[in-house]
């Protein structure tokens, strides 16, 4: 059995034991603040149950870098709204783009519709325009004559019958004033084109505004000077007076435009324009008394047809009178022979 030590062997091997308060001194401060380590007990009597007094670590301080798990979950939650987000918006994009695809599709569509009735109208008309010039698809059948008072008709179906058969977008109006060039009395005309067969033809014939004496023989004219006709005992038109063929004659001209230029109720009264020069033209009235106006030249003729209607009125027709108006600012009144 193994002898106990002895009490000087015991304090030879007993190492000295640093009190709590030593412990504490030397050990450095807690980063954390929480309580120091309560002091180990006191060593026995006995060597085997001595034990080296060892210091415990505090706890260290979470450092500020340092992330914790709620930031952990608080970010994870950012990072699924971030990722709901985008997916939301993805599908937002997709839905525009389709949008945008499917209205673009839609305006192609309007615009392939619109170019194929463009062409399909286009194509409709040139088959239209074809038809009527080499078909007899609009052919003249029918021409109508209106207008007509000292022409006959007949006459101007006859002048213009190979009109007929020709389609009605190529009746040429040269064609038609070739055909009726021998009819003096017509003045103009005009083609109206009622399809699909029939063809107006609208003629103004000219009007006798007086009668010339040329080679014994009366005469009817019109105001460019072109002969009507002859006249007849019923014939109630003024005599013009001149030398020579109205036809391109300055005095024929003079006294046409004195004539036009008189008041309307006395134009029915003139019984002889006389146009000795492009200076003199003296005008006579029907009746006895034979009144007689001096007009002059055919300048200011305006002025002059009011300064005659204001005299006319004063002078009597059984009186016998001249008036003269050939200087309109300063007119004469002269009563007897």
């Amino acid at each position: 059995m193994k002898k106990p030590p002895s009490r000087a062997n015991l304090n030879a091997d007993k190492k000295p034991v640093k009190s709590a308060a030593q412990v504490r001194a030397l050990r450095p401060p807690s980063e954390s603040g929480e309580a120091k380590a309560p002091a180990k007990k006191k060593a026995s009597g006995v060597a085997s149950r001595l034990k080296p007094v060892v210091a415990t670590p505090a706890r260290k301080k979470s450092s500020p870098n340092q992330i914790t798990r709620e930031q952990l979950r608080a970010e994870r939650e950012r990072l699924l709204l971030v990722r709901a987000s985008s997916r939301s918006s993805k599908r937002n994009s997709l839905r525009q783009v389709n949008r945008e695809a499917k209205r673009f599709g839609r305006n192609r569509r309007r615009i392939r519709a619109f170019r194929i009735a463009t062409v399909s109208a286009f194509a409709a008309l040139i088959v239209l325009v074809l038809a009527s010039l080499f078909t007899p698809l609009l052919a003249v059948q029918k021409i109508e004559v209106s207008g007509l008072k000292r022409i006959s008709s007949s006459e101007i179906l006859a002048a213009v019958a190979p009109q007929i058969g020709v389609p009605l977008t190529m009746v040429s109006t040269d064609k038609i004033a070739a055909e009726l060039a021998n009819f003096k009395l017509i003045e103009s005309f005009s083609t109206v084109a009622l399809p699909p067969h029939t063809l107006q033809l609208r003629i103004i014939e000219r009007q006798p505004v007086c009668i010339v004496t040329v080679a014994g023989v009366n005469h009817l004219y019109d105001v460019a000077g072109v002969e009507l006709g002859q006249a007849t005992a019923k014939d109630r038109y003024p005599v013009v007076s001149i030398s020579g063929s109205p036809r391109n004659s300055k005095n024929y001209a003079d006294a046409i435009q004195v004539l036009l230029s008189l008041p309307v109720e006395l134009v029915h009264r003139v019984d002889v324009v006389e146009a000795r020069s492009q200076d003199n033209v003296l005008i006579q009235l029907k009746g006895l008394a034979g009144q007689q106006i001096i007009w002059g030249d055919s300048s200011r003729s305006a002025l002059k047809a009011k300064v005659l209607a204001s005299l006319i009125k004063h002078v009597r027709r059984s009186q016998v009178a001249t008036i003269d108006v050939s200087a309109p600012t300063a007119p004469v009144v002269r009563y007897g022979n």
